[in-house]
């Protein structure tokens, strides 16, 4: 949950200590001792760390966060969309925030049982549930069954789906996975995911 810290971070702590270096390195030129400079240098960049560091992440996070719309799977480039989101799909309606997305897509039936079945094939093992018990629940209507709105977006291209299907991925401990509503005759996804 804290990785979309660790990139501002890393950009702070490399810009502060060009800074420092470059303030020690230029203290002969101004006529000052390079330990005093360094000393002041180190303790404002203590003081304004995590200002900073607010800052860049600001930026970072107006770049990685919101509403995007790609046309291919292949446009997406954000691995951890990626590692949820079927190849297969095209027109693709992404609400990202640090925690998870929301996605709405097109992609045929037979490319989503494919996806699924890779999935469960792959991490099925690490599952909170299994696939059975999951089905079971959801047939039973123990689990989620209507598809959520979309986020800070238009109500309108989130329209209801046509007698959507309910899919849900290998649930980790931590919470990380996703549901799918799926509607054979919209040929239509919606999609909600988390990871940790």
């Amino acid at each position: 949950m804290l990785w979309p810290l660790e990139l501002p971070f890393k950009i702070t702590c490399v810009l502060f200590a060009a800074l420092i270096l470059l303030a020690v390195a230029m203290a002969p030129n101004m006529k000052w001792k390079r330990g005093r400079v360094f000393r002041l240098s180190l303790a404002i960049a203590a003081l304004l760390f995590i200002p900073s560091c607010s800052g860049i992440m600001a930026v970072l996070d107006s770049q990685r966060f919101g509403v995007f719309q790609h046309a291919t799977f292949d446009d997406v480039n954000d691995p951890r969309v990626e590692s949820w989101l079927p190849s297969a799909a095209t027109d693709i309606r992404l609400q990202k925030w640090m925690g998870g997305f929301k996605a709405k897509y097109s992609i045929t039936n037979a490319d989503l049982k494919k996806f699924m079945d890779r999935l469960w094939q792959k991490h099925g093992q690490y599952s909170t549930m299994s696939r059975a018990q999951i089905q079971t629940q959801l047939d039973s209507g123990r689990l989620i069954d209507t598809p959520p709105p979309g986020v800070d977006d238009d109500p309108a291209d989130w329209p209801p789906l046509t007698n959507p299907a309910v899919y849900m991925s290998p649930q980790a401990a931590n919470g990380a996975g996703f549901t799918i509503w799926y509607s054979i005759e919209d040929g239509v996804v919606y999609q909600e995911a988390a990871y940790w």
